[in-house]
């Protein structure tokens, strides 16, 4: 089959790179145009477009994928199958209708489960134990389209977006190649999705990242894991940002009552424990802004905590 790989990000890399190392190299690679990064705005290739160039592919980097430009340079390539990844982009019925036999996507759910940008994190966010690939044929419905098959995994216990989105990624590979398989041998049934059980994964903001100490400390350790690669969970001490990287639920230690949320608890060799809404939260690991990693131990060590000190956050209240 002449295979079309759309993909963008480093999320699609491993998709690309089973496609190689199976023999089943696409025809085309089609990728966003190179950006530019860092502080001196250095043009860099995108990771897709680097390794269709490295393994001698067409690569095809248009700024939009609807326009007749676009689709007519892509039906030159005469298209069986498109398989789509990370590509963020949405599809015209022209281009969907281009291969001859679809076009199919990788996304990062059990679906109808968390539909849209951020399914990864979000997963994590709402404590969910297990989450998935799921090959949908694409229609003009973002994430709507019919299903062909489904990889299901368990979240580890401190399993983190980071951690969680490089396993997806792999599965997503492993996915693919399996999709391969059943589309060859001919039109393959495709299940409707219930939307019924449908539920969204809106794009992970910025303004997330401030953590609210009322909340429950289970939840608390959800965003703390959730909310990584970026914007991470963070919060404020004494003036200074931190972002908190691990810790665990616990419950208040005995004889503390009423601790207002924030405030820290104790300090020791395992880290900061801090009132939450609900329970204590344990911060194990750390990054103060501007510097490096750390345990939260040798931060305390470092820090010289006054008695008393809290996290200030804004709850429904305002800034405590």
């Amino acid at each position: 089959m002449r295979v079309v790989f759309f993909g963008s990000s480093g999320y699609a890399l491993p998709s690309l790179e089973a496609l190689l190392e199976k023999g089943r190299p696409p025809c085309l690679v089609v990728t966003h145009p190179d950006r530019a990064e860092g502080r001196g705005r250095v043009l860099r290739p995108a990771p897709v477009a680097q390794a269709a160039r490295d393994a001698g592919i067409p690569c095809l980097q248009p700024e939009k994928v609807n326009t007749p430009e676009f689709l007519e340079e892509l039906a030159g390539y005469d298209p069986d199958l498109a398989l789509v990844i990370s590509f963020g982009r949405i599809f015209s019925r022209e281009l969907l209708d281009l291969p001859k036999g679809g076009c199919f996507n990788a996304h990062g759910s059990l679906l109808p489960k968390f539909r849209g940008a951020a399914p990864v994190q979000r997963a994590i966010l709402a404590g969910e134990e297990r989450t998935g690939v799921t090959i949908i044929k694409m229609n003009e419905k973002m994430d709507q389209g019919p299903i062909l098959l489904k990889k299901e995994i368990l979240l580890g216990p401190d399993e983190d977006g980071a951690s969680l989105r490089r396993r997806l990624a792999e599965l997503s590979a492993s996915a693919f190649l399996e999709a391969l398989e059943i589309l060859e041998e001919g039109d393959p049934p495709l299940e409707p999705q219930d939307e019924s059980l449908a539920t969204y994964a809106p794009k992970i903001k910025k303004e997330e990242s401030p953590l609210d100490w009322s909340l429950p400390a289970r939840e608390i350790h959800r965003r703390v894991l959730g909310l990584q690669p970026w914007p991470c969970a963070s919060s404020m001490l004494l003036g200074r940002r931190l972002i908190l990287l691990l810790g665990r639920p616990l419950p208040l230690p005995e004889g503390v009552e009423g601790a207002r949320p924030g405030r820290i608890l104790e300090t020791g060799k395992e880290g900061l424990l801090v009132a939450a809404g609900e329970g204590a939260y344990l911060v194990t690991r750390l990054k103060p802004g501007g510097k490096r990693e750390m345990e939260a131990a040798e931060f305390v060590r470092g820090a010289r905590l006054p008695e008393g000190a809290a996290f200030s956050w804004k709850g429904r209240s305002g800034e405590r």
